[in-house]
């Protein structure tokens, strides 16, 4: 669409705001995270963690119309404050 070679395309919001393009929802979509056990404690998981679990990221996530899950599972277990070697 940018190039001019399209009347429209399928893309998510943050991108057709970067591009200057209208947007028309077609749906809601749920990403997930998914950090192997083995990982769980590792710093830089137990900093991204941290990252999500902050109410400016929050924040910054609304603006995209994103919002992060409050809790993480491993198994139907919640992990939330739990690391992933005590499941």
């Amino acid at each position: 669409m940018a190039q001019g070679r399209a009347d429209w395309g399928v893309a998510i919001w943050w991108v057709a705001q970067l591009h200057g393009l209208d947007f028309l929802p077609l749906r809601d979509e749920q990403y997930d995270f998914v950090i192997p056990a083995a990982r769980w404690d590792r710093p830089a998981v137990s900093a991204f963690r941290r990252l999500l679990q902050s109410e400016a990221t929050r924040t910054v996530l609304a603006g995209y119309g994103l919002e992060a899950s409050p809790t993480a599972s491993w198994g139907g277990q919640n992990l939330s404050s739990a690391s992933a070697s005590e499941s």
